[in-house]
């Protein structure tokens, strides 16, 4: 790679960089405390189904993703969760669950088996044949790659599940799923970072620019 290339690249990621920092700025600071009010809400509402005994699976599926970012309680409810969903052989609530119980297992630094529960939650996805709940499995597995500091086998991973976010069937689908949107803009973030640890700034700097086309086209002002 030439110095002018090179030079002209970092500006490039300089440029793109502190673009995505400045719309990430104004979106926390318009939905910050919107969001911290309503996943409370969401939490106590959801711990009240519990007592109906009506779609437990489901609802412990919904309260350990909204404490994805509390690994104890992640750990909990998807432990719970997943338990339910085997006896109620409710197969997409456990193969989701398996992803969020890999999650929280990986943070408590039991690396491999954390990666071998999203694995089993990812080969249950596609034995019911769901793509959308694969490419979510897959992204999810490729962000503890990142976190192993494996970028090839994460770009593996995020490729598997942009195939399906870059197909029709997503685009008539998403516009009922500001889940699936989210999603898909987060995908392209993981894939923009894993293409710049591994140098290959050309995809890197494509993958930001289709991300901030995204985020336009969706009209995300809740992302992140």
């Amino acid at each position: 790679m030439s110095t002018i290339y090179f030079k002209k690249t970092q500006y490039l990621l300089t440029f793109i960089g502190v673009y995505i920092l400045l719309l990430q700025t104004d979106i926390c600071a318009q939905t910050l405390n919107m969001y911290d009010y309503l996943d409370f809400r969401v939490i106590d509402s959801l711990k009240v189904s519990l007592k109906s005994n009506k779609n437990l699976s489901l609802i412990y599926m919904n309260l350990a993703d909204k404490y994805r970012n509390h690994n104890d309680s992640l750990f909990k409810y998807a432990s719970q969760g997943l338990q339910i969903a085997q006896k109620e052989n409710n197969k997409t609530v456990e193969a989701f669950l398996y992803s969020l119980l890999g999650y929280a297992t990986f943070y408590k630094k039991n690396y491999a088996k954390g990666i071998v529960l999203v694995n089993r939650g990812l080969n249950i996805a596609k034995d019911i044949e769901s793509d959308s709940l694969e490419s979510i499995i897959s992204r999810k597995l490729g962000l503890l790659y990142i976190l192993k500091n494996n970028h090839d086998t994460s770009i593996i991973c995020f490729s598997r599940a942009h195939y399906f976010f870059s197909n029709s069937k997503f685009e008539h689908i998403a516009n009922k799923s500001l889940y699936l949107k989210n999603e898909h803009c987060y995908l392209l973030e993981n894939m923009a970072e894993s293409y710049l640890k591994l140098q290959y700034f050309e995809y890197a700097i494509d993958t930001y620019y289709t991300l901030i086309r995204k985020i336009r086209k969706y009209e995300l002002r809740q992302y992140y």
